[in-house]
């Protein structure tokens, strides 16, 4: 390996675990949102802050609908897309193809999913998830060329998918040279993958997967105005849950609240 090539490599390298940090810290900062706000998400979720919390703590809010949410992850994907624009390659049109032809669905392209972005993203599809005993919806596929067996990248992929993972999405990656239709019949029968046809669960979905990715880049003052809160009440909520998380909080809150790293959100709990 030449000097010229080298330098190209540790610079990639850098990069890579760059963008893998910053990921991590919008995964960290997202799910404390979620436990902060969550009686005002517009699903359940156990382990979460109560409504008694809030109204204690002189928090009140309201669940943001549909086409708010909408509407503010339309404006957050747009502004995402315009900074992070990436070429799609002649492997990832080749895929988006073939998948349209065995299963006739449309799948989002560049998908923004909490932290990351997701190649193809199929939300119309389910399947038996391989960790745990709960549903999986939702299923995201990657390209992988040459630069995905570094281990800087792999470190990478690994966290992503443990991510997905606890959310209940399916993550799988094919080679470049793999992309071909038998490909997608393999992938189908060893998921076990099915079409999900009830309209309303594709878009109690959508819904957790917007307010993941808004929860991962959107300000504070932008969240308080989606869920109509005063200025400075996601503040002292996110304080609030730290502070329970060490030990340390001095304001009453539910005896049956619990931190978790990451909740997990379930169709059953939608």
């Amino acid at each position: 390996m030449n000097h010229e090539t080298r330098t190209k490599e540790i610079s990639t390298n850098a990069m890579i675990a760059s963008e893998g940090r910053d990921e991590k810290r919008r995964l960290s900062l997202a799910d404390l949102r979620t436990i902060a706000l969550g009686p005002l998400l517009p699903y359940r979720d156990a382990g979460q802050v109560t409504h008694g919390d809030l109204t204690r703590l002189g928090v009140f809010g309201q669940k943001p609908t549909w086409d708010q949410l909408q509407e503010m992850y339309g404006g957050l994907e747009g502004s995402l897309k315009s900074k992070w624009a990436t070429t799609r390659t002649l492997h990832e049109r080749y895929l988006r193809d073939l998948m349209i032809s065995v299963t006739r669905l449309e799948p989002k392209i560049s998908f923004w999913i909490g932290p990351f972005n997701a190649d193809l993203f199929f939300y119309q599809v389910g399947g038996e998830f391989i960790l745990g005993k709960q549903r999986a919806h939702g299923l995201v596929l990657e390209v992988d060329g040459e630069i995905h067996d570094g281990e800087t990248k792999m470190k990478k992929d690994g966290h992503r998918l443990e991510a997905f993972s606890k959310r209940g999405i399916m993550l799988h990656s094919i080679r470049n040279e793999d992309v071909k239709e038998s490909a997608i019949h393999t992938l189908f029968r060893q998921l076990k993958l099915h079409i999900v046809s009830d309209h309303k669960a594709r878009r109690r979905l959508l819904m957790r997967l917007y307010i993941w990715t808004l929860f991962s880049h959107l300000s504070d003052i932008d969240i308080e105005k989606l869920f109509s809160l005063e200025p400075g009440d996601l503040r002292r909520m996110t304080a609030l849950v730290r502070g329970v998380a060490k030990g340390q909080a001095r304001h009453p809150i539910s005896k049956n609240f619990t931190h978790k790293k990451s909740p997990v959100l379930t169709e059953d709990q939608s």
